[in-house]
């Protein structure tokens, strides 16, 4: 358990963070705050976007229109209607140039340049081609690309890895992809070999060894053997974190455990994983901070 994690809240309609004991850490300051990720997390204000640590300081200042996270040393910006890359300390890294971009992974970003997709490296050098309509980010080493609307896997060489004649396919995840093929959704190895049955109507990514499916518009979750260990029965489901799974059931939301037994009851608009032993959850459009008691240490505030 992080006992240092910082969650934001809503204070007379200013942003600021609380810890999880729900005592305020950094002052309610912005118009708005997402979560910290490794230690940072992005703030709004005058519709700008800043980036600050975990007491509060400024790390990069508030003059980008959009503003990722550090992923492999550096941060997604948008700057003029276009996008670049900076490091942590705010010195462009990698012009400004782009019509979109996405974080670094294993060494690469995809981005779109001259209306077509392609990766480059950390030094902003193109490493595979622009000539994608489709592509997906890298992940374990393969990302996802579309070659006459049939999807498949190239390397981080640009070569094809696994042959495009999916329908569709996702990021690999814990060694396994969800792909389309005719009779639905199911599961790949990096040897292209179908290891989970195409079953579902859609899958999710693996986390922490399982996975949401989705069949008739309902929800479940499988373990990496392909096991239901949830039954298909959920209106919507997230994934399991701290031992319990965020799930939605008569249009409310509460938390299941691994064995489908109620732990939080289905009594929120919106209910989400748990950190530090606490769930943000929503009620008439607020949000509040539950423990695992379903106790609040934050009661839901506009």
């Amino acid at each position: 358990m992080n006992n240092e994690a910082l969650f934001p809240v809503v204070l007379e309609e200013k942003y600021g963070y609380i810890n999880c004991k729900g005592e305020i850490k950094i002052e309610p300051n912005y118009d708005n705050a997402d979560e910290f990720i490794d230690g940072y997390a992005v703030v709004t204000k005058d519709g700008k976007k800043a980036m600050i640590d975990m007491e509060g300081n400024i790390v990069i200042d508030f003059k980008y229109d959009d503003l990722s996270y550090l992923c492999e040393g550096l941060c997604r910006a948008k700057k003029n209607y276009r996008m670049g890359y900076i490091n942590i300390q705010g010195e462009e890294i990698i012009p400004f140039e782009y019509n979109d971009a996405y974080d670094f992974n294993d060494g690469l970003a995809l981005v779109q340049h001259g209306g077509k997709l392609g990766y480059i490296n950390t030094n902003g050098d193109a490493v595979i081609d622009f000539k994608y309509d489709y592509a997906q980010s890298f992940s374990e080493g393969l990302a996802a690309v579309a070659v006459d609307n049939r999807y498949g896997y190239i390397n981080t060489k640009g070569e094809i890895e696994i042959p495009c004649k999916f329908i569709h396919a996702g990021d690999f995840s814990e060694g396994l992809a969800g792909v389309e093929v005719r009779n639905g959704y199911g599961y790949i190895n990096k040897e292209a070999e179908m290891v989970i049955d195409p079953d579902y109507d859609f899958c999710d990514e693996f986390s922490n060894g399982y996975a949401v499916v989705e069949r008739d518009g309902l929800f479940g979750m499988i373990d990496k053997e392909g096991e239901l260990i949830i039954p298909i029965e959920y209106e919507d489901l997230d994934n399991i974190s701290e031992e319990l799974i965020p799930a939605m059931k008569n249009n409310k939301w509460g938390h299941i455990n691994k064995n489908n037994e109620v732990v939080i009851p289905f009594a929120y608009a919106e209910a989400y994983g748990f950190e530090c032993g606490i769930s943000a959850v929503e009620r008439k459009g607020k949000i509040g901070y539950i423990d695992k008691e379903d106790i609040y240490i934050w009661k839901p505030q506009k």
